[in-house]
């Protein structure tokens, strides 16, 4: 049981950090943070890459979604690039399984790759290159050296308390977090409900629930200024749900 708690402790972090931090926060600016909460949440989400790179590339898929120009399109350049190949960049079926199973081990590669490719977006991000913390995370060796760090200190926690069995969960439980992150470019472009707009985004029921909402994807498409993805009771968005809940801890405020 405590090993499972781990790794659920592990998924919503990862998760949660991505959804609300980077995705809704720092990238479509739906709220601001008290500045130490702020710094923290930042940090947690480094596993998804830079600050300065994830909201640059964010944003121009959301100018040129599934139209040339859209840097991870399934319609346009197939399900393994906009999953996880256009990281490296490849296309190769086993170079792109190889990184999409590589788990908690992806950070050491991650921190070197991560913060010296994909860098050609990065003036749709010159409000987060103003950020003196955000600059500093997005710089080569700063970023390198703390996901070195932070992948290791995982592993020898996990082993210290779990043995081997806790590599090999951390190890599956970033897969899954990694793999479900990814499959929003992915599978969030070609399974599910249409949206109000003309694009290619899906709403995905299942994705949703298990990615705190962000399977809602065609609803975010439209109006990327929402911080609830969700358009009714019935959509769950438990990423706007947490973010309502610091809010009421006085750590979050929602923009107008």
């Amino acid at each position: 049981m405590a090993l499972l708690a781990y790794c659920f402790v592990l998924y919503c972090l990862g998760g949660l950090s991505a959804s609300v931090m980077y995705h809704r926060i720092l990238t479509h600016r739906v709220a601001s943070l008290q500045p130490l909460f702020k710094k923290v949440l930042l940090v947690l989400a480094l596993p998804s890459g830079t600050p300065v790179q994830w909201v640059g590339t964010h944003r121009q898929h959301h100018r040129f979604a599934d139209k040339p120009g859209d840097p991870h399109s399934p319609v346009l350049d197939g399900f393994r690039y906009a999953h996880c190949g256009w990281y490296i960049p490849s296309k190769n079926a086993l170079i792109c399984l190889a990184y999409a199973l590589a788990g908690v081990f992806r950070m050491y590669f991650d921190g070197y790759w991560r913060p010296r490719t994909n860098q050609q977006y990065n003036d749709n991000a010159m409000d987060i290159q103003q950020d003196p913390f955000c600059c500093w995370l997005s710089r080569k060796f700063v970023y390198q050296g703390i996901m070195w760090l932070y992948a290791t200190v995982l592993l020898v926690f996990a082993y210290a308390c779990f043995g081997t069995s806790g590599i090999v969960a951390t190890w599956l439980t970033f897969v899954v977090i990694y793999n479900l992150g990814d499959s929003i470019n992915s599978i969030g472009h070609l399974s599910g409900k249409p949206g109000a707009l003309f694009h290619r985004a899906r709403n995905n029921r299942f994705l949703a629930y298990i990615t705190f909402g962000e399977g809602w994807h065609a609803h975010h498409h439209d109006r990327a200024d929402r911080a609830n993805l969700g358009n009714t009771y019935l959509q769950i968005d438990a990423g706007y749900q947490i973010m309502q809940f610091f809010a009421h801890l006085g750590l979050l405020k929602f923009r107008k």
